[in-house]
């Protein structure tokens, strides 16, 4: 088991390597950057499917309470 402060160094070390890789002219680096992007571009789209899908809860919440306070 890692502690947090051995996590944190290979966080570094990963985020160096990546650094390295990412910015090599190789084939590969090319490649790691693209995937990089391409999984940012994937968790924007999460954020904002998260976000409509708190919008959508919070009206249901708020047809919900409508309701109960017409069944009263």
């Amino acid at each position: 088991m890692h502690n947090r402060k051995s996590l944190k160094q290979l966080s570094i070390v990963w985020a160096d390597d990546a650094a390295a890789i990412a910015t090599s002219k190789s084939e590969a680096g090319r490649h790691f950057a693209q995937g990089c992007d391409l999984i940012d571009t994937l968790l924007e789209a999460v954020k904002e499917r998260d976000t409509e899908i708190e919008k959508l809860h919070a009206a249901l919440r708020r047809q919900q309470e409508k309701l109960a306070s017409l069944g009263k």
